[in-house]
């Protein structure tokens, strides 16, 4: 007999209701990813990459955040007259110091 995940939605009112932290008895409660055999809570999605569904990675010397596997940029320049975001290369993998 095979192992089965089983994945329920849960209704408007119970989605927005406050969560609490997780405690051994509602840890499995909340809204997952599966994507390549992994599973992500919400939460964890906002440090990673909204295409691969990799983790983002950080640029110091561009203060910003990227994807290594899509060699892209996760944050837009925040102002055209910034000298760091005009300084920034097209794409991450020409930064050479962050870029390993």
């Amino acid at each position: 007999m095979e192992d089965h995940l089983f994945f329920y939605l849960d209704s408007d009112a119970k989605r927005n209701r406050k969560t609490e932290p997780a405690t051994r008895e509602n840890q499995l409660e909340g809204i997952f990813l599966v994507n390549k055999e992994k599973i992500r809570s919400w939460k964890e999605m906002a440090s990673h990459c909204i295409e691969c569904m990799e983790p983002l990675h950080y640029s110091d010397e561009f203060d910003a955040r990227y994807c290594k596997d899509c060699d892209e940029w996760r944050e837009m320049i925040c102002d055209p007259n910034c000298q760091t975001c005009q300084s920034r290369p097209l794409k991450p993998s020409d930064c050479q110091q962050d870029f390993e």
